[in-house]
């Protein structure tokens, strides 16, 4: 049987900096399976390349060069939402942009180091036995149960002691070490999604 493709897209203003990088680094890391990961910006101007201090990271990253010079900047709103099965915005911003445009996407819809965050707290047995009470061979089922638990830690923990700590810092026309400090948070995050990805795919 078919494995069925997962639909993952970031989010962030101008998908030139922080929402490329962290389409980048997880189409990599999932290379060996059917999940598409894409990218869009809520203020994007369509066609625009990647800055070339986060494609010089990205590089950095082991990315691909041809990859880093394929990516095109395209806004949110040309894009359509409507399978997307993990919505991941950069920032609280693009968080509540992405619910307001489709607001079923509302448990499936994090920012990216809250996602991190609140994942960290499943263990392998968490996301195991949520998956199996899914059907075993349908992996968006899987993963769908698996947001849910992710999305109800909500309340179960305090937030931040600061509610920017969910957010990556945009390094827009900042200096080279503010774009080291996104890009770290991003891929620090990152694994988080990989994880839960792998379990859904497991059968």
């Amino acid at each position: 049987m078919k494995a069925a493709v997962l639909n993952i897209v970031f989010v962030c203003t101008g998908n030139i900096c922080r929402s490329p990088l962290a389409q980048l680094l997880l189409a990599e890391r999932l290379s060996d399976t059917p999940a598409t990961i894409f990218s869009s910006g809520t203020l994007a101007r369509d066609g625009m390349s990647m800055t070339p201090e986060m494609a010089q990271i990205a590089d950095e990253h082991g990315i691909p060069l041809g990859r880093v010079r394929h990516h095109r900047a395209q806004h949110l709103r040309s894009v359509s939402l409507e399978d997307v099965d993990l919505a991941i915005g950069m920032a609280r911003e693009h968080r509540r942009e992405l619910v307001e445009l489709r607001p079923s996407l509302a448990r499936r819809t994090f920012t990216l180091r809250e996602f991190a965050r609140l994942a960290a707290r499943l263990d392998e047995a968490d996301l195991n036995h949520e998956a199996q009470m899914c059907s075993a061979s349908d992996a968006q089922d899987r993963l769908s149960g698996m947001l849910a638990l992710v999305s109800s830690q909500r309340g179960r923990e305090h937030p931040p002691a600061e509610a920017g700590d969910d957010d990556v810092v945009d390094p827009f026309r900042r200096s080279r070490r503010t774009y080291e400090l996104s890009a770290g948070q991003i891929a620090s995050a990152v694994p988080e999604i990989e994880r839960l990805v792998r379990v859904a795919y497991q059968t």
